[in-house]
């Protein structure tokens, strides 16, 4: 095989992955765990149905981030069933969370503190580049004898940057009803990561393909 022969199959198998799968962002991560513990906002208590958010913003990337994973810094004052919990990613409106945009859920319990994982149980949740978005979290049980759970948070100095996207200083309570109270000066702890597309493979193993056949070429030249 020729090498111009060899060129347009590559280049002719990269525009067909990314024409039909598009190129996704697959380093895309927004980050602010590392924060300092500043307190906490009780998520679940005692009769108390409520609703907590912190606001992100997604970077410049190409096509959409599927995310795949979202994980708080949660505390428990006893054992709390996390199946209790639901975890959604909301549009922006005007400050405050929006439309719910997908779910995600966690399993197990929590004893004290620690990262929890909520993750994709179908569709995954798809974002936009440059688009300003909300992390919100909602206990579902109500009823009496119920252990608080609360989500960490900090003061950060500014906004704290991740791979293609930032946690924004602006968090937003819930209790009842429909009405957001916004306030800026902290942000609930949160990591919030995208699994890579299809097309990320297969460009990996185009790439793969190609050096080993550059390689084998110059050894044969070689004897």
């Amino acid at each position: 095989m020729s090498k111009a022969m060899f060129r347009n199959i590559f280049v002719a198998s990269l525009v067909m992955v990314m024409s039909s799968t598009g190129i996704k962002a697959a380093n895309f991560d927004v980050s602010n765990l590392t924060e300092s513990i500043q307190g906490s906002e009780v998520i679940a208590a005692n009769n108390i149905v409520k609703r907590i958010a912190t606001s992100f913003s997604t970077g410049n990337f190409a096509g959409t981030a599927d995310i795949d994973l979202v994980q708080l810094y949660l505390s428990s004052f006893g054992t709390y069933n996390l199946a209790s919990l639901n975890v959604s990613i909301f549009t922006d409106n005007i400050g405050t969370p929006g439309t719910s945009v997908g779910s995600l859920s966690a399993t197990g319990s929590l004893t004290g503190n620690g990262l929890v994982d909520f993750r994709n149980t179908t569709t995954p949740v798809a974002l936009l580049p440059s688009t300003n978005y909300w992390v919100v979290i909602k206990n579902s049980v109500v009823g009496t004898g119920l252990n608080n759970i609360q989500w960490a948070y900090g003061y950060p100095s500014g906004p704290t940057p991740g791979l293609n996207g930032q946690v924004n200083d602006n968090t937003a309570v819930n209790l009842t009803g429909a009405t957001w109270n916004a306030f800026a000066g902290t942000s609930q702890l949160v990591r919030i990561t995208n699994v890579p597309e299809p097309s990320t493979y297969a460009l990996g193993a185009i790439g793969a393909l190609t050096i080993g056949y550059i390689n084998r070429r110059r050894r044969a030249a070689q004897i």
